[in-house]
């Protein structure tokens, strides 16, 4: 039964490529009238782009807007629009989104290249200076295409796979995929940092509260002293002779409240 299966298999992976190389690629001839009036006319395979743009008018004024995509010079360029096409169509999109969005890819790629070439053709500092950054702006445009192409087709989701877990006697472990999403999904003990307790000191130069977060189980952030400061006593650093140490201020308060009591005694005794 098995090798039934895997022949099967494999009889649907040659099929599929023939299919393949059956296939004609779509292109779109572009034509202009004496008014500047183009005309389009569909060759190909256009079946897989209809269906997934899901309504003809998305797909008809889709091939529209890549016929009048044009080049650097050139109101209709049939090689610049049948590049963009041929892009959409290797792609493979399931629906409208995916193919809007490689749409504009291909769209982008193709401004990319012209402001290279411009890039490479300067003759003076501001030229290069202009170049250098739309060429920056849309190659981030395209990574940034790229990475929300791939993150809609993954629908959002992360999967964690454990290659190898130990597990401690009396401890515990979770077999199989792990998905974490936002929101409902975090543990009740990890809150965001804008949740957190705010520091309760104030700035001696503007008197207003600090906004900073404050460290766990303290009242204040590092910077006004929390997990900070030396060991009392003889550990302190600035420590010499303990006369200004915390427990010698105590005492020594404690020895001017009797001398005081001691006075009023002797007055009271005396009848001064």
């Amino acid at each position: 039964m098995a090798k039934a299966s895997k022949g099967r298999a494999m009889t649907q992976e040659k099929n599929n490529a023939v299919g393949e190389r059956k296939r004609t690629s779509p292109k779109l001839g572009i034509t202009t009238d004496e008014n500047g009036v183009y005309q389009i006319d569909c060759e190909g395979d256009l079946e897989p782009l209809l269906r997934a743009s899901g309504n003809v008018n998305v797909a008809h004024g889709l091939l529209k807007q890549m016929a009048a995509l044009g080049s650097h010079g050139n109101r209709i360029d049939e090689n610049a629009t049948n590049f963009a096409l041929g892009f959409v169509d290797s792609m493979k999109p399931k629906d409208a989104t995916e193919v809007l969005l490689v749409s504009q890819m291909a769209a982008i790629h193709q401004a990319t290249m012209m402001l290279a070439r411009r890039l490479n053709h300067v003759e003076n500092i501001p030229q290069q200076d202009a170049a250098e950054r739309a060429l920056n702006k849309l190659a981030r445009t395209f990574a940034a295409q790229t990475d929300a192409l791939k993150r809609y087709r993954s629908k959002g989701q992360q999967t964690v796979r454990v290659e190898r877990v130990t597990v401690q006697e009396g401890g515990q472990a979770i077999v199989g995929n792990v998905q974490r999403g936002g929101g409902a999904n975090m543990k009740p003990d990890v809150y965001p940092m804008h949740c957190a307790r705010r520091c309760t000191a104030k700035s001696k130069r503007t008197g207003l509260p600090c906004k900073s977060p404050a460290v766990r189980d303290w009242t204040v952030c590092r910077m006004h002293g929390a997990r900070g400061g030396a060991k009392p006593g003889k550990a302190h650093p600035n420590y010499k002779h303990g006369e200004r140490s915390q427990n010698t201020m105590v005492v020594r308060g404690l020895v001017n409240q009797l001398i005081r009591a001691t006075r009023d005694f002797d007055d009271l005794w005396t009848g001064k």
